[in-house]
C-alpha cells in the first residue's frame, strides 16, 4: 500500500526490488524510495532520495 502511495506522489517505490539490502543506491537523476536503507543504529522503512539528495525519512514502527 504504501508502495502505490509513494508512486502515485512521483516516486520510484518497490519495496521488494529498490531495497538497500539488496543493493540500491541512490542515483542522479531518479527520485526513489529506498526500502531497509540505514538510519543510525536501525534501518528506517524508507528513505526518499531526489537524485544523490536524502530528502525524508519514514519508519513505521516509531
Amino acid at each position: 500500500m504504501i508502495d502505490v502511495q509513494l508512486r502515485e506522489a512521483g516516486w520510484e517505490a518497490d519495496t521488494e526490488n529498490l531495497n538497500y539490502q539488496k543493493g540500491t543506491c541512490p542515483e542522479k537523476g531518479r527520485n526513489l524510495a529506498i526500502a531497509e536503507y540505514p538510519c543510525g543504529k536501525d534501518r528506517a522503512d524508507y528513505v526518499l532520495f531526489c537524485g544523490l539528495m536524502q530528502i525524508a525519512t519514514a519508519d513505521e514502527t516509531h
